[in-house]
């Protein structure tokens, strides 16, 4: 079992057992700058497509590679209108920590925080400890969060070494 299964097993069990509300479960298990795996290798990357406008990026990146798109690009699963978007969820106390927790990434990628928060500020040295837990994070995540490749085949699971 990879020590990010039980890190989520354990907070799954905490959410179940506590009957946490939403800024009780925020301010609990997101005390550190967030970020993610992929920026492992975010400088390698020759696109990234955007939730938000992904049939426009995937056409662009089709078309930078010599392709020319023949119809957009479908969608499937589409969420039916929610009647509460994100923003909602966060009080003033969870707005706070996520300007420390998102404040760094979304600066990075371009994005800003939603428009109904006021004016969000991040503290600043949240983007260099950011840098500090990527260091470290990326040596987790490099070496011991995807270490074993799990291959599944019929008649049994074989685990593969990388």
């Amino acid at each position: 079992q990879s020590i990010a299964g039980k890190i989520e097993r354990r907070i799954h069990a905490w959410v179940q057992r506590t009957d946490a509300d939403f800024e009780t479960f925020f301010l609990r298990w997101y005390r550190l700058p967030y970020d993610t795996w992929s920026s492992l290798d975010h400088k390698r990357m020759d696109a990234v497509l955007r939730f938000e406008t992904l049939a426009e990026d995937f056409d662009a990146v089709l078309r930078r590679i010599g392709i020319t798109p023949v119809r957009p690009l479908p969608q499937a699963n589409v969420t039916p209108g929610r009647e509460r978007g994100f923003a909602s969820w966060y009080t003033p106390k969870a707005i706070r920590r996520a300007a420390w927790v998102f404040g760094p990434y979304l600066k990075e990628w371009g994005y800003e925080f939603p428009p109904e928060w006021g004016d969000v500020k991040v503290p600043w040295w949240a983007g260099p400890f950011m840098r500090i837990t990527r260091f470290f994070r990326g040596i987790y995540w490099r070496f011991f969060r995807f270490r074993d490749v799990v291959m599944r085949r019929p008649g049994g699971v074989k685990t593969i070494p990388r």
